[in-house]
């Protein structure tokens, strides 16, 4: 949810805007945020019911179709399955769901949860079996059931459309850019097969990361011209930088997706060495994750290069993203954590 609208910045209050602009901006340089990276492999987890559910499971989407449940006793199982806690403090709220044939002929409890007062919503999948309830959540592309579920080859085999927020949450001022992969179901793990729909991807996935793009900037230039005059050079120079962080969150996007679409798995290294050398951190932290994601013996040298910096947060996030790339491309957590230690700072 966005609270600066250009109604908002052509009255009296705009400085207040200004000030809360720049706290969110003062907060986001210094606070500990996601890698931006897609999880490629997402774990099932497993719970157990004390109490049997009240009502049967469904075994065909006729059943499905049949079943009387509502919002709030999808609610009241999510919870007991432990995929309800608050994000961020926020409550959720299942806005919508439906089951869905995601393994063989298996059917899946699919929801949308949506987190009071933010513009977070979570996707949480879940199946109840043998009196234990599996389940996981991931970050969703919209709070529109139809648009994250989705039959990709339309044989009724559903895949599930989940998302990463590049630059992280930052309350009303996130960047709204998102990573997009395609996951299914396989085994007890939701595995990214991006590559293996790279046409359904650039026919469905495309088009829309454009979009994205061009609303973040349209909606940040309006926020600008409406400020026009009524603020110092110095909050017109952050915004401007504002502007160019969400232009690098849109490439390191595009290059994602190369990386894991396209196959090409060195897409994006050139962007990387530019933006290692920025005064942002949002913009070094998108050279880190870059540099984690890429499998030429450059970006190696490059954490290990990060991880001597002077600036403390940089250096800690590039050991962190040395280990997790070492382990990427099959290292053993004994091994990798040994070299990370070799190339920290002294």
């Amino acid at each position: 949810m966005r609270v600066l609208t250009l109604a908002n910045l052509k009255t009296k209050r705009v400085h207040v805007y200004i000030a809360a602009f720049m706290a969110a901006l003062f907060c986001a340089a210094g606070a500990t945020r996601a890698n931006a990276l897609i999880d490629t492999k997402l774990r099932m987890r497993s719970h157990s019911l004390k109490t049997p559910l009240p009502w049967q499971w469904p075994q065909t989407s006729e059943d499905a179709q049949h079943l009387k449940v509502s919002r709030r006793t999808v609610q009241r199982l999510l919870a007991r399955c432990g995929e309800m806690e608050p994000t961020r403090g926020v409550p959720h709220d299942v806005s919508e769901f439906g089951f869905f044939p995601l393994r063989g002929n298996e059917l899946y409890l699919v929801a949308i949860a949506d987190g009071f007062m933010t513009s977070v919503s979570a996707l949480v999948v879940a199946r109840v079996d043998g009196g234990k309830c599996h389940s996981m959540r991931l970050d969703a592309m919209s709070s529109d059931l139809s648009k994250n579920v989705v039959d990709t080859e339309g044989n009724g085999r559903y895949r599930l459309i989940g998302t990463e927020l590049v630059g992280g949450y930052e309350g009303a001022f996130t960047i709204s850019i998102l990573s997009y992969a395609l996951y299914e179901l396989q085994d007890n793990a939701l595995v990214d097969v991006s590559a293996e729909h790279a046409g359904w991807f650039r026919a469905n996935i495309l088009a829309k990361m454009a979009s994205d793009a061009a609303k973040e900037r349209k909606w940040r230039q309006q926020i600008l011209a409406g400020a026009e005059g009524q603020i110092s050079d110095q909050e017109k120079a952050e915004f401007q930088t504002r502007l160019a962080v969400a232009d690098v969150y849109v490439q390191f996007a595009h290059d994602d997706y190369l990386r894991r679409v396209e196959r090409k798995p060195n897409a994006g290294v050139e962007h990387a060495r530019q933006w290692e050398h920025s005064h942002e951190r949002q913009i070094v932290n998108m050279a880190i994750d870059s540099y984690e994601a890429i499998n030429a013996q450059e970006a190696g040298a490059a954490l290990n290069r990060l991880g001597k910096s002077n600036d403390k947060y940089i250096a800690q996030t590039a050991e962190m993203s040395t280990v997790k790339r070492c382990l990427r491309m099959g290292g053993d957590y004994k091994h990798c954590e040994v070299d990370q230690k070799l190339a920290a700072p002294k």
